[in-house]
């Protein structure tokens, strides 16, 4: 699926939409989720290698991604983020407010569950609220944050965290929220939320 311009997903309430081959979302391109009333409306999105399943392709980074609802499960491909950059990207911008539940895994080999791709930075990470967040890295990428051997955040970027409740985990030398393997933490604030960030050595 190719986003152009500005595009806003309503996930109707008690309906799953299924992507087989991610939601491409890069440079000023921008993409909005919502849910309706009960909420429960799903989006379960999976991605090819190098491909995050919302987010850049190869040596891109995400666009701008904001999830204000629903019920969200995006699987990135092999060295991609599942929100953010595909493998050699950064995250781009991605924002979660409201009454949303996600779930974000990061493809095997270095990608960030949100954030950046194998070698890609965080990015712009916004966290106002949400239900649940799940983020998990593989490879050495970071549960939120960068991708393996890439920081949390650089160049004016940042993670912030106003509230919600959020699991992050790492993987291989990945930070729960932070750096990949071998990457810096970046610049990350904490307002507040109900947060359990978890790394991983071995």
């Amino acid at each position: 699926v190719e986003v152009s311009g500005a595009v806003n997903l309503v996930l109707c309430d008690g309906v799953t939409l299924t992507v087989e081959k991610g939601i491409h979302v890069t440079g000023e391109n921008s993409l909005t989720i919502y849910g309706q009333e009960a909420g429960d409306g799903k989006l379960e999105v999976k991605a090819d290698e190098n491909q995050a399943a919302i987010g850049g392709n190869t040596n891109e980074p995400g666009g701008i991604m904001t999830i204000n609802g629903g019920v969200i499960d995006a699987v990135g491909g092999k060295k991609a983020a599942g929100i953010g950059g595909g493998n050699c990207g950064s995250g781009g911008y991605i924002e979660f407010a409201g009454e949303c539940t996600v779930e974000a895994d990061g493809g095997e080999m270095g990608g960030a569950g949100i954030g950046g791709g194998w070698a890609g930075s965080g990015g712009n990470i916004v966290i106002n609220g949400c239900n649940k967040i799940v983020a998990k890295g593989k490879g050495g990428g970071s549960g939120i944050g960068g991708g393996q051997a890439a920081s949390g955040s650089q160049n004016g970027e940042e993670i912030v965290i106003k509230d919600g409740v959020i699991y992050a985990y790492g993987r291989s030398g990945g930070s729960g929220i932070g750096g990949g393997g071998s990457g810096s933490a970046g610049n990350i604030k904490i307002y507040g939320g109900q947060i359990e960030a978890t790394g991983d050595y071995g």
